[in-house]
């Protein structure tokens, strides 16, 4: 039997507010990512680091501790902004992260270059020695030419949400990531 989402497929034509139920997911995801949450759903705290570790491209090994993950929704039009501390090794970093979703569609009047200026410049004022992360997420089963050129052009980094996951995993203790992250939609 095929593992089809009851959270993210339903009767309803095109986008109809999925970017938005994105844009939850990612956060609560990479708020489960912290360090506070490794022994209430071990299985989860795992999966959500492994995202977590992809998107700003570290392997979350056992000497990297999330410290915290902060994300904001729907700042200046950009769909998700995470500043994360963590310290591996010992050593703390600060990481600030773009995140534009964009579930079936493609990208209008230059979002990436916008969103990425807005962001360099609270960045610049707020955090200079922060890492920053630019991130386009697509829902599309591969990514479009057309947008792995833009996000070439603007320094981001293009991911379709099968790369952030594995459809083969177990199931963790959160029937909210299993229906989003490990069912197809």
């Amino acid at each position: 039997m095929e593992k089809v989402s009851l959270l993210m497929k339903d009767s309803s034509e095109g986008d109809s507010q999925k970017e938005t139920m994105i844009d939850f997911i990612l956060s609560w995801t990479l708020r489960r990512s912290m360090q506070q949450y490794s022994e209430e759903k071990p299985v989860l705290y795992q999966y959500c680091r492994k995202i977590l570790g992809k998107l700003i491209g570290i392997e979350m090994t056992d000497d990297v501790q999330v410290i915290s993950v902060e994300t904001w929704k729907q700042w200046k039009y950009i769909d998700l902004w995470a500043n994360i501390r963590i310290t591996c090794n010992g050593k703390e970093e600060f990481h600030a992260v773009l995140i534009e979703n964009k579930a079936y569609t493609l990208t209008h009047h230059n979002q990436l270059a916008r969103y990425k200026v807005i962001f360099d410049q609270v960045c610049e004022e707020c955090m200079p020695d922060a890492k920053r992360h630019y991130i386009l997420i697509t829902a599309l089963d591969e990514m479009p030419a057309m947008l792995t050129k833009e996000c070439k052009e603007n320094g981001y980094t293009p991911f379709c949400l099968g790369d952030l996951n594995d459809y083969e995993q177990q199931d963790s203790e959160s029937d909210l990531f299993n229906e989003f992250w490990l069912r197809y939609w």
